[in-house]
């Protein structure tokens, strides 16, 4: 309850009785407040520091709710893939179809052929469109597991051994960008 003088004494400070006097402990708790909802909104709007760099687990690409996984197996320490950029590639793909898992076939194997494949990150000339997301944002000398659901696969097509609606896994190592 104020009393006549603790109102007279707040009047003359200039405060008004109904708010409380402002502490060190209030200003220190509002100056708290603004600085969090500026780090929120910059967060939002910009990201996390270092959030660019590439999640060691798993990245998904994530394109009209179809998701493709990647994981990298080894880090490449050379140029990025970016999208524009010519890259050349060695690749091992197997597929699985209904749950069946066909590891053992490979239906494809630049190794084996030592034939490398060379496409434009974006280009949508590399067949299925999933290996063409799935190198972006590699360096060259990595490693990356690239698994890719049927409808960025091939889809309803049957590709030589590979049957319609099949998951595709990719094992891709980074040899050049131009």
């Amino acid at each position: 309850m104020n009393t006549s003088s603790e109102t007279s004494v707040n009047a003359e400070a200039g405060y008004d009785s109904q708010f409380p006097r402002p502490t060190p402990r209030r200003i220190v708790i509002s100056i708290l407040v603004v600085i969090g909802a500026i780090v929120i909104v910059g967060v939002s709007l910009w990201g996390w520091p270092g959030s660019d760099e590439v999640d060691q687990e798993a990245v998904a690409w994530q394109r009209e709710g179809v998701r493709i996984e990647t994981v990298d197996t080894v880090f490449g320490d050379g140029r990025e893939a970016q999208g524009g950029d010519r890259v050349t590639v060695h690749v091992r793909a197997s597929f699985e179809n209904q749950g069946a898992a066909i590891f053992d076939q490979s239906f494809l194997d630049t190794y084996e052929q030592d034939r490398p494949l060379t496409f434009t990150v974006g280009g949508r000339h590399i067949s299925p469109v999933g290996l063409d997301q799935g190198v972006a944002g590699m360096r060259v000398g990595g490693t990356r597991l690239i698994t890719i659901p049927p409808e960025l696969g091939f889809g309803a097509e049957q590709i030589g051994s590979v049957p319609p609606y099949s998951t595709l896994y990719y094992e891709v190592e980074l040899i050049d960008v131009n």
